[in-house]
């Protein structure tokens, strides 16, 4: 007989975290953010500081503020609103175009 399934924290993730090119810049790890900032949550599997939980991989939130070199970030789970404390390496700022620059 078999041992037990192993359900650990990165467990079903091979394709949704992976570590094999995404070496991270000294710009991306000292980036701060301003309130009200929208980013998208993308975990860089190389860095496991500061990573937030995989169902949150692929989200859009907002930034609440700095906390130390962490990014404190509201994000709507199905009708339940969250608040993590994620590292700068795994968010993406979105730039939203305004009518004016899109023309």
């Amino acid at each position: 007989m078999a041992g037990k399934k192993a359900r650990g924290y990165r467990a079903k993730t091979r394709a949704k975290i992976t570590g094999s090119k995404n070496r991270p810049t000294v710009t991306q790890l000292l980036r701060t953010y301003t309130e009200g900032d929208k980013v998208q949550i993308v975990i860089n599997g190389t860095i496991h500081k500061g990573m937030p939980f995989r169902r949150f991989h692929g989200l859009t939130g907002t930034v609440l503020g700095m906390q130390g070199r962490a990014v404190r970030v509201a994000v709507k789970q199905g009708s339940q609103d969250c608040e993590l404390v994620v590292s700068p390496i795994h968010l993406k700022e979105i730039h939203n175009m305004s009518a004016t620059e899109a023309a």
